[in-house]
């Protein structure tokens, strides 16, 4: 699993169970600040989405479905 915003792509993260620990987001790009940040498995895209508000550290809970 992992999150992408715009060009960026989060390290992976290793889902278990369907459960998921965490997804680091930081693409150390202020340009980004406001954009949508999507969630994906593979070639499947979660329903839920977050914005990056340009934090180094920001904890967020999400509960993602996907279709």
């Amino acid at each position: 699993m992992e999150a992408r915003i715009r060009w960026y792509h989060s390290e992976p993260a290793k889902v278990f169970e369907g459960s998921y620990t965490a997804i680091i987001v930081s693409p150390n790009d202020w340009a980004l600040q406001g954009e949508t940040i999507t969630f994906h498995y593979g070639d499947l895209q979660a329903e839920e989405t977050a914005i990056y508000k340009g934090r180094t550290f920001q904890v967020m809970n999400v509960d993602l479905t996907f279709p």
